[in-house]
């Protein structure tokens, strides 16, 4: 029961960071958007805590917690831009990665039932399931990746996703002796080293982005609803016929915001943003 809670905050953590930027999305508009097909003038949306679902599991406690100790929320935004360009990016607090065993501990005592020992993570960490993921989803999509990254060259696998998607990381030091350790280790065994955290250096700060253009469009849904949607991207660079696979549908908050939902559904990932 408790490797089992734990392991939920830790893949929530993990795939928050990675689905977010992999789902390149369809979404609708309501009257904040102009006639033509961008927005009048550059929008920007926060993540909204309180809506966000990942694999199935929407603990709005964990889902905060996630965010309150780990990530940037100001420099944690997406934004759609009057050009036609749309941004989006996740930035990790400064200093996250030196603090991690104190956070982990805080954890452990705003949930009593965890067991948050080194032996416990390390565990943890090792038993995450890269070579699932990357077989099954990610080297069909993005050929050439999985070789990269047996070869210990994260860089290069991330540059053909940056290449077909519009989305990179920046922050980790590759020259840095843990983290050639880490990328050896991933690439042998296709699993984290139980030792990972200890690895990257403490004042490391990641940055997940994804650029893409976007556009206006008005469709139909399923239910004959008719919506202005937004499409974003598509898998392939060389493809743009290429459908998306997300929706984002819009609402209006109380203070007259924007409040937007993507769903990706074959992922079941629902992510809320509202207007900044």
């Amino acid at each position: 029961m408790k490797n089992n809670v734990f392991k939920k905050i830790i893949t929530s953590a993990i795939i928050a960071v990675m689905l977010t930027i992999c789902a390149v999305a369809l979404c609708a508009c309501d009257d904040g958007a102009n006639s033509s097909d961008h927005f009048a003038s550059d929008v920007h949306f926060d993540v909204d805590k309180s809506n966000v679902t990942i694999m199935g599991q929407g603990s709005k406690f964990l889902v905060s917690k996630v965010f309150d100790l780990a990530l940037d929320e100001e420099n944690t935004y997406l934004v759609f831009g009057k050009d036609g360009k749309m941004h989006f990016q996740i930035r990790t607090k400064a200093g996250l990665f030196g603090v991690i065993p104190t956070l982990l501990s805080d954890l452990s005592n705003l949930i009593p039932d965890l067991n948050l020992d080194a032996e416990g993570i390390g565990q943890m960490l090792e038993n995450f399931d890269i070579k699932g993921g990357v077989d099954t989803m990610v080297e069909p999509m993005f050929p050439g990746f999985k070789s990269k990254l047996e070869a210990g060259d994260l860089d290069g696998a991330l540059k053909l996703i940056q290449r077909s998607l519009g989305f990179y990381l920046y922050g980790l030091d590759y020259e840095n002796d843990g983290v050639k350790e880490i990328l050896n280790y991933v690439g042998k065994n296709m699993k984290l080293p139980k030792n990972l955290l200890e690895k990257i250096p403490a004042d490391t700060q990641l940055t997940l982005t994804f650029d893409c253009d976007y556009h206006i469009k008005d469709v139909v849904g399923q239910d004959g609803t008719l919506y202005r949607a937004i499409y974003v991207g598509s898998i392939g660079a060389e493809n743009q016929d290429t459908q998306p696979f997300g929706i984002f549908n819009v609402t209006k908050t109380d203070k007259d915001k924007m409040a937007i939902e993507l769903k990706v559904e074959f992922m079941a990932v629902k992510l809320g943003f509202v207007e900044r």
